[in-house]
């Protein structure tokens, strides 16, 4: 979530190679409210993992300035995000009497090196708003140059700017931090057909993610949506993939927590994975925290004028 001025107005859109989500926002003195909200599926067929070609990237460009143009959207600014696969982020200590200037040179040497960058990255940081354990520290965060190129070449034509480029991992803690009160130790994971990403927070703050691929059959059916796909593998899949995620969740925790959690960290589901009551399940018979499911509109106030349809009555771009 952003703060804003009041009344101001942004457009969020997930772009993924199987969905267009879109929201817009307004910011008032008492929070945040929608006013509108839709999902569009893209239907092209091949390897959804490797993203869209360049025929298909126009089509979706032409049909999501047609989108825009019949809503009665006033907003110039659009937020989006990049997947964190395509991000280099680092935690550093930091003296608390460092300028901006110090950290600006930190943040410079820490990613000057990076050999599958080559150079060719967004760099930004930020210091931390409280101090760890440890001390001070400082979020660096670089992203792939061209990840954010081929999100505005597809904005490009429309008449909206592209306000904000976030990470997904960044996204997900900002959804949880506007929308619960924080727990002390928590695991986001974000369910695809194809991977899972987790985010670890503590108090409601980033400390790290872990990113668990989810092999892909040679022979699997062409799916019109991730949570389909992930149906169709079968029960004795899902169960393997919780075990899998769980494990990886553990793996996070040992690595960044100083001794055992006195309660078990509660494990927030999202993505289409969360959809999928035997995998929720699974994960629910698995673990002995809590296991919810993160309400990215729990605190968002919902216009009554925004239609809400059925998953199966939403439409679809059309190829």
């Amino acid at each position: 979530m952003w703060q804003g001025k009041k009344g101001e107005l942004v457009i969020g859109l997930e772009i993924k190679p199987w969905t267009i989500c879109l929201v817009e926002l307004r910011h008032t003195e008492k929070g945040c409210d929608l006013t509108n909200l839709d999902i569009w599926r893209i239907p092209f067929s091949g390897d959804r993992g490797s993203g869209w070609n360049e025929a298909q990237r126009a089509k979706v460009a032409w049909e999501l300035e047609s989108i825009l143009e019949s809503y009665p959207i006033t907003s110039q600014r659009i937020a989006t995000s990049i997947s964190s696969r395509d991000a280099w982020i680092r935690i550093l200590p930091i003296q608390a009497e460092d300028t901006d200037r110090i950290l600006s040179k930190k943040a410079e040497e820490a990613a000057a090196h990076l050999p599958f960058f080559a150079g060719n990255y967004f760099l930004d940081y930020e210091r931390r708003e409280e101090p760890s354990d440890e001390g001070c520290d400082m979020l660096v965060v670089a992203v792939r140059r061209e990840c954010v190129d081929r999100i505005r070449a597809l904005l490009d034509r429309l008449k909206s700017r592209l306000s904000v480029v976030d990470v997904d991992c960044f996204a997900l803690e900002h959804t949880y931090r506007w929308n619960y009160d924080p727990d002390e130790w928590t695991w986001i994971a974000q369910i695809g057909a194809r991977m899972a990403e987790l985010v670890l927070l503590r108090k409601g703050v980033f400390q790290t993610f872990a990113i668990l691929d989810i092999p892909v059959p040679n022979d699997r059916p062409e799916s019109s949506s991730e949570t389909e796909e992930l149906k169709a593998r079968g029960e004795d899949f899902l169960y393997i993939l919780s075990k899998g995620l769980l494990n990886k969740a553990q793996a996070t925790i040992k690595a960044e927590a100083t001794e055992e959690p006195a309660e078990p960290p509660t494990l927030m589901l999202s993505g289409p994975g969360s959809q999928i009551p035997y995998l929720v399940e699974c994960l629910q018979l698995a673990h002995p925290g809590p296991v919810i499911l993160l309400d990215p509109f729990r605190r968002v106030r919902i216009n009554p004028s925004v239609p809400y349809r059925e998953e199966g009555e939403r439409h679809s771009v059309q190829e």
